[in-house]
C-alpha cells in the first residue's frame, strides 16, 4: 500500500486522513470513499480556484446572463464561506450581482458543478437559496418578523454538468418535477428553473470547464503522477482551444499538481485494496475447498 505525502494530507478532513494514513481501507465502502474523494477533490479544487478569480467569475456571468458587469458589482456569497449560517449545508458557488442601472436589477446566482446526474438538484437549490436569503437578511439587518417590508434580489440557478450523456440531458430542470408525475402544479405553486450547462465548447468559460473536466477524468487513469498529468492536461486543453483553462492551469499549477497527485494516489490505494480483497477471497475459497491442507 502506498502512503500519501504529509503535504497532500495537510488540509483533508480527519476521517479521510485516518483512512489514507493507514494506507488500507477496512471495508469496501471506505475504499470507494477513498477513490471518490480523490476524484471529487481535484474537481472541487479546480472549480473553486477558477471561480474565485474575479476575472473568470465576470467572464462566466457575461456568458450566462449576456450582460457585462464591473468587478465591484459582484460579491461572492458561497454558503460554505458564510459564518452567519450555522448548519452543514454548503454549495459550490454563489454570488450577488448588482447592475446599478435604471432597472435596478439585482441577482443572486447559485451555481453547482456536477459530474454525475442528480435529478434532485432542484430541492438542493431550494435549500441553497433559502440559506443564502437568510444570510442576505442578516447582513442587511432586516426584520423578518415585522415592518417595514424588505425586498430580495431575484435568484438565478445554474448547474454545470460535466458527466456522461451531456448531449441528451435536459437544458432546464424544473422544481415542479419534485411534486411527482401525478401532480400538476398550478402556475402559482412554487416552481423555478435551473439552467443546465453541459456543452464542452471553447466559446464560454463554462463550456471550457466541462471539456477540461472530461480531459482530466480521462488523463487521471493514464498518468503516473500529478506533474505528468497536469502537463498532459495543459497540452490537451491547448489542442482543444480551451485558452482560459490553459491560462488557469498555468496560474494554479502547483495547486493542480497537488490535487491531481491526491486523485491518482487515492485511485492506486483503491485498486490495491481491491487486489488484496480478491487475493484474500481466492485464498479463502481454496481453504474451503480443501480444509486443512
Amino acid at each position: 500500500m502506498k502512503e500519501l505525502d504529509e503535504k497532500l494530507l495537510k488540509n483533508l478532513p480527519d476521517d479521510i486522513k485516518i483512512i489514507l494514513k493507514n494506507s488500507k481501507a477496512q471495508n469496501e465502502d471506505e475504499a470507494n470513499s477513498i477513490n471518490q474523494f480523490g476524484e471529487v477533490n481535484f474537481f472541487d479544487v479546480s472549480f473553486n480556484s477558477l471561480f474565485k478569480d474575479p476575472d473568470y467569475l465576470r467572464r462566466f456571468y457575461r456568458d450566462f446572463a449576456e450582460r457585462e458587469v464591473t468587478a465591484d458589482c459582484i460579491e461572492v456569497v458561497t454558503l460554505k464561506t458564510r459564518e452567519s449560517f450555522k448548519t452543514q449545508i454548503s454549495n459550490d458557488l454563489g454570488f450577488y450581482v448588482k447592475h446599478g442601472d435604471d432597472e435596478g436589477d439585482e441577482f443572486i446566482v447559485l451555481v453547482e458543478a456536477q459530474s454525475t446526474w442528480n435529478p434532485n438538484m432542484p430541492f438542493r437549490f431550494l435549500e441553497y437559496i433559502t440559506a443564502t436569503y437568510g444570510n442576505y437578511i442578516d447582513d442587511h439587518h432586516y426584520d423578518k418578523y415585522g415592518y417595514p417590508q424588505f425586498y430580495l434580489p431575484r435568484p438565478r440557478f445554474c448547474m454545470i454538468y460535466s458527466g456522461p450523456g451531456k448531449e441528451n440531458r435536459e437544458k432546464m430542470m424544473k422544481f415542479a418535477s419534485m411534486y411527482g408525475r401525478k401532480i400538476t402544479p398550478a402556475a402559482e405553486d412554487l416552481n423555478f428553473g435551473i439552467h443546465v450547462l453541459g456543452t464542452d465548447e471553447s466559446s464560454t468559460i463554462a463550456g471550457q470547464y466541462v471539456g477540461f473536466s472530461g480531459l482530466a477524468a480521462d488523463l487521471r487513469t493514464k498518468c503516473h503522477n500529478g506533474v505528468e498529468c497536469v502537463e498532459a492536461l495543459k497540452k490537451a486543453c491547448a489542442e482543444k482551444g480551451y485558452d482560459i483553462m490553459v491560462q488557469f492551469i498555468c496560474k494554479n499549477e502547483t495547486k493542480m499538481v497537488d490535487a491531481m497527485e491526491l486523485s491518482i494516489k487515492s485511485r492506486e490505494i483503491f485498486h490495491d485494496y481491491l487486489k488484496d480483497e480478491r487475493q484474500k477471497a481466492a485464498e479463502e475459497a481454496v481453504e474451503k475447498a480443501a480444509p486443512g491442507l
